[in-house]
């Protein structure tokens, strides 16, 4: 095949390429739209719900006062109206007489006289009517003042925004756990600078397919830190996020952010197996059983720690009388006695000295005592180096570690004596 050849045919193979890509893009593209849609649709059903409802009960209040008003109208009305036909009465009465008198006197009938003049007796009697005084004067009582504020509060009610004050910014896999961290949007509201503190909340599946799952959305984090680290998840699920703010001095929780999606596929933690170790919570808690002397070594199963991760120890029983060792290390040894001869690695003992490459520092941690938690916690810098934060009885050493061309690195103990019961994690 000539060169012009070949050339047509890398040229063929990378439109090839290029449109799956596009294609996949599309795809990609498409949903963003549908999810945008839907997101919108659930606005405008959000704005029409709550003015719905805010008419609703002003309707309803409107109605008892309506109500109210015709119960005093009725009660005032009633009475007016019997008077008035008493005095309907009394008129129709006295016009018969003015019928029936010039008749009575050209017939000159005394018996009809006499009658006429009993019938008469009422004459002059005016019946009794409320003056106007005494009459109720109905109003409608609001203050002035409220009125303005229900006035203001209602013009200037409710707000669409195109982004709530904080949003997830990534879900990052760990092993049997999601890193979740957030950020604040750009913005120029001042009062964007003054979030007091944030809500993390989840919910197991995926609400964006399935929006009944929000109904289950429940707390996992409340504090002032922009990440989360959920532990102990389902290797493969789905788990939804969705995260709050509150700004310094308010009492309410602001909007919840766009919901995020997450799963891992990394198993958790554990040891490799060795004999006359006792495993226990699949592989992650170890001791060393009937032997009372070992100083056994163990490594994690296999380079399970990225440059991103967190490794967390917990000592579960502890023995003053021995030194137990846990470590970060570049690589595991085989047959290691004593993880001190380990020259790439980060190391601290049960009495909280520190050794980094094979060189003991200077800064100290904490005893190591039952109950006591260890964390080590990385952050890549740049090739070849990471920085490692060790956590100790509320107290935080920082050294930066080079670790050559490791991709990955090992967690390691070392347990002298079967006093000793660890658990990573």
């Amino acid at each position: 095949m000539n060169r012009s050849h070949k050339d047509i045919t890398e040229i063929l193979q990378l439109a090839k390429f290029y449109v799956q890509n596009l294609e996949g893009l599309k795809t990609e593209l498409t949903n963003l739209q549908k999810q945008f849609c839907i997101n919108c649709l659930e606005a405008e059903n959000n704005i029409k719900y709550t003015f719905s409802s805010l008419k609703s009960k002003l309707e309803i209040r409107e109605k008892e006062l309506l109500e109210k008003a015709e119960i005093v109208k009725n009660s005032v009305i009633e009475p007016l109206k019997h008077c008035e036909e008493v005095i309907n009465c009394n008129i129709k009465t006295t016009n018969i007489l003015l019928t029936e008198g010039p008749q009575i006197l050209r017939e000159n009938d005394s018996r009809a006289f006499s009658e006429f003049v009993s019938r008469a007796e009422d004459l002059g009697h005016m019946p009794e009517i409320p003056a106007e005084s005494d009459l109720p004067y109905l109003v409608f009582l609001h203050e002035p003042l409220d009125s303005n504020q229900l006035e203001f509060a209602l013009s200037g009610f409710g707000e669409v925004i195109s982004a709530p004050p904080v949003q997830i910014k990534s879900i990052v896999a760990k092993p049997s756990a999601l890193l979740v961290e957030w950020h604040q949007p750009d913005s120029t509201d001042d009062h964007i600078k003054y979030i007091k503190e944030f809500k993390l909340q989840k919910v197991v599946g995926n609400v964006l397919k399935n929006k009944n799952l929000s109904a289950g959305f429940s707390d996992c984090y409340i504090g002032s830190e922009s990440q989360y680290l959920l532990r102990e998840i389902m290797i493969k699920e789905p788990y939804s996020f969705r995260v709050s703010c509150k700004f310094d001095g308010a009492a309410d929780w602001s909007p919840w952010s766009a919901a995020l999606v997450g799963s891992t596929t990394l198993p958790g933690f554990s040891f490799k197996k060795v004999n006359g170790v006792t495993f226990s919570l699949d592989e992650k808690i170890v001791s060393l059983g009937q032997i009372e002397i070992g100083n056994k070594v163990l490594f994690s199963n296999g380079p399970q720690v990225s440059f991103t991760d967190s490794v967390d120890f917990t000592i579960l029983e502890a023995d003053s009388k021995s030194t137990c060792i846990l470590a970060i290390t570049t690589k595991e040894i085989e047959n290691c006695k004593d993880l001190r001869q380990i020259n790439d690695g980060v190391l601290i003992d049960s009495d909280g000295k520190i050794s980094m490459s094979g060189t003991e520092k200077s800064m100290v941690l904490s005893n190591f005592y039952k109950g006591l938690k260890v964390s080590f916690l990385l952050q890549l810098i740049c090739l070849g180096k990471i920085r490692v934060h060790m956590d100790c009885n509320d107290k935080r050493v920082t050294y930066d570690w080079l670790v050559g061309d490791a991709s990955s690195l090992y967690f390691a103990c070392q347990l002298p004596t079967n006093k000793w019961k660890i658990m990573v994690d």
